[in-house]
């Protein structure tokens, strides 16, 4: 018992009843973290985020860019493939007339 003749543990309880309470308001009426602080967070996600959606534009432009190169590296493989194949049939037919005409 205190002066108050309440028991310590009533008034410990109201203590920390109290300053939750006051937590409350101050976290409720934005006092706790300045609203200034708060909106300057805010802001500066949203450019954040802006910025980000420009990074992926880019990407997004340079994969572009980077698949219509392989297209073309792929068509001129092609080609160079096909060219291969023609001289491979004249080297083979050459090699058989050489054979032909050097066994007669």
């Amino acid at each position: 018992m205190d002066a108050l003749g309440l028991p310590l543990d009533t008034i410990l309880q109201g203590g920390w009843f109290l300053l939750a309470l006051v937590n409350v308001w101050l976290i409720y009426f934005g006092r706790l973290v300045p609203r200034s602080q708060v909106d300057e967070l805010v802001s500066s996600k949203e450019e954040r985020i802006t910025d980000l959606k420009g990074e992926v534009e880019g990407l997004r432009s340079t994969t572009k860019t980077l698949d219509q190169a392989l297209d073309k590296q792929a068509e001129a493989i092609d080609e160079i493939t096909d060219s291969m194949t023609v001289i491979n049939k004249v080297v083979n037919t050459l090699q058989e007339e050489l054979t032909k005409g050097g066994s007669s």
